[in-house]
């Protein structure tokens, strides 16, 4: 028997009748702190304050202001991707990625030593300084309730600082970098005003040496989330990150300081 698209068309969209309210249904299942997945995509505005002091082999080097003093600008646009999976009521496992990249040509105003080169006033210096950071953490909330929750937990950063500086007179050409593996301790509080509308505050940080690192972080930040619908919303955030560590490998000996003050915009998902 042959079929018209007519007939197919009538029983399909039966069939889809039947099957909206199981979705709105669904939906309406998802409320603030019932979540399994929340993943965020959106745009960032940096401000950097950001030192490095990379030393030789028999001497130290110049503590380089790199804003002040190569030109870098301190104001930066970038995006940044992260989420929270939540496999049990009271568990949460949080994560995020930032890379940002700068450069800036200069003419120094004063001696700079940076590893084992002397780099005079005067010098036409171009300098180039990304920094790649990662967080990975888990928290358990000791205070739960339908209109908030209370958090404590262990993360680690992950960061890279890449520094290169180049110059045509005198020949400069310094490339080196180094890695951060720096963990922290967590309090996070989220409000559930209503079920469209989220209120978090987090901290982050600790003070400690592993290996050839020796460096601290602090992190602290307050968000706000609008839920247009159950599943969708976009947010707002301010966050301050200070890292600093003393490193003492073979590829890099010396110090790096970067400190932001970030805005964030971004879009947010929950299933």
């Amino acid at each position: 028997m042959k079929l018209t698209a007519r007939r197919i068309r009538i029983p399909a969209l039966a069939i889809l009748a039947s099957a909206l309210p199981l979705v709105v249904q669904a939906q309406s299942g998802v409320k603030p702190g019932e979540e399994t997945l929340i993943v965020r995509l959106g745009a960032v505005t940096s401000n950097f304050e950001t030192y490095a002091r990379i030393d030789g082999t028999t001497n130290g080097g110049t503590r380089i202001d790199l804003e002040g003093e190569t030109g870098l600008n301190g104001d930066k646009s970038t995006f940044i991707i992260g989420g929270t999976f939540r496999p049990f009521q009271r568990h949460r496992f949080d994560g995020f990625y930032d890379s940002v990249k700068r450069t800036a040509s200069k003419t120094t105003e004063r001696t700079f030593v940076i590893g084992d080169d002397v780099i005079p006033a005067g010098t036409v210096l171009s300098t180039e300084q990304e920094t790649k950071i990662g967080y990975a953490g888990y928290r358990y909330s000791f205070l739960k309730s339908p209109d908030m929750e209370v958090a404590a937990g262990l993360g680690i950063y992950g960061g890279n600082f890449k520094f290169r500086f180049d110059a045509q007179s005198p020949v400069v050409n310094i490339d080196t970098s180094t890695t951060l593996p720096l963990p922290v301790l967590t309090l996070s509080g989220d409000f559930y005003l209503t079920d469209n509308m989220t209120l978090t505050l987090n901290l982050r940080g600790l003070k400690v040496k592993i290996g050839d690192v020796d460096g601290s972080v602090f992190q602290a930040g307050i968000a706000a989330e609008y839920f247009f619908t159950k599943n969708f919303g976009i947010g707002a955030a301010i966050d301050r990150l200070d890292i600093e560590a003393d490193v003492t490998k073979n590829s890099f000996r010396g110090n790096a300081e970067v400190k932001s003050t970030a805005g964030r915009l971004f879009l947010t998902a929950r299933f």
